[in-house]
This record gives structure tokens, sequence and C-alpha cells, in this order.
């Protein structure tokens, strides 16, 4: 006599870790340095990223968003 259901069974489906992940974990083990170096932008060209970036969030507010308060 079964007095409740049997309990799900686990799955066992293994996903396959990406080629990248792996190659990483195996440099950062052998201690061998980055495949490519590192993009650093000159100081100037950060700020004006910075600039033109603050532009943009005023077209992206909500239809109806006030920014000033009218009393």
């Amino acid at each position: 006599m079964v007095l409740s259901s049997p309990a799900p069974r686990p799955a066992y489906l293994r996903v396959a870790p990406r080629a990248a992940f792996l190659s990483q974990l195996i440099a950062e083990r052998h201690h061998l340095a980055p495949q490519r170096a590192r993009r650093r932008a000159p100081i100037a060209q950060a700020v004006d990223a910075y600039r033109l970036g603050g532009g943009v969030t005023m077209v992206r507010m909500p239809a109806g968003y006030r920014k000033t308060i009218v009393a």
C-alpha cells in the first residue's frame, strides 16, 4: 500500500562548461600570462565617454517624467 507519491527523481543532466571558461581556469592554474592585453583608454577619451553618456540619460526618461517641480 502506497501512502504518498514518490519523490521526483533528480536530474543528472550535465551541461558542458564553455571553452573560454576552461581556458581561463587552465591559464590561472599554470600562472600563464593573459592572452590579450588589457585595454586602457586615455583619460581624455574616458572623460568624453562619461560626458556623452550623461546626455543619453535625458533621452531615456519615460514619457511624462518631470525633472522640475511646477508649483
